[in-house]
């Protein structure tokens, strides 16, 4: 995974590193009183990204810096492409643009939590693609 040129190389929590999901279905339906149903595109294209990374991971740095530099500086700062692909199987995610929406909440205790960044991702439609391994 490439998040604003920054690539994902370590802290991978072994319980689920990333996950993407459609903020909204992609046709909506309306049926009337006497039964018509009209059908439309919305062509929502955004995705919400949730990668979880181990406490120790040193790619908490590297986002950190990123989102600091999208809340202290003027619109677009932290903005930029995202690529996903799955390494033993056909899926791809990819957009032209992503950005920081919720860093992560910060816990300790007695053994390291995993921490959950939070993407949103303008999704191109064609590099979108859901594939099996």
């Amino acid at each position: 995974m490439v998040l604003c040129d920054i690539p994902i190389l370590d802290g991978h929590n072994k319980d689920g590193t990333i996950k993407v999901s459609s903020d909204g279905p992609q046709y909506v339906d309306i049926t009337s009183a006497d039964g018509v149903v009209t059908r439309y595109r919305t062509l929502n294209r955004v995705r919400t990204v949730e990668l979880t990374l181990d406490q120790s991971s040193e790619e908490h740095a590297k986002l950190s810096a990123l989102h600091a530099l999208d809340t202290n500086t003027k619109n677009g700062s932290g903005v930029g492409a995202f690529f996903l692909k799955d390494n033993n199987g056909s899926t791809i995610v990819a957009g032209p643009q992503c950005w920081i929406s919720k860093a992560p909440d910060i816990e300790y205790g007695e053994a390291p939590k995993p921490r959950v960044w939070t993407f949103r991702v303008v999704a191109d439609p064609i590099a979108a693609i859901v594939g099996g391994n």
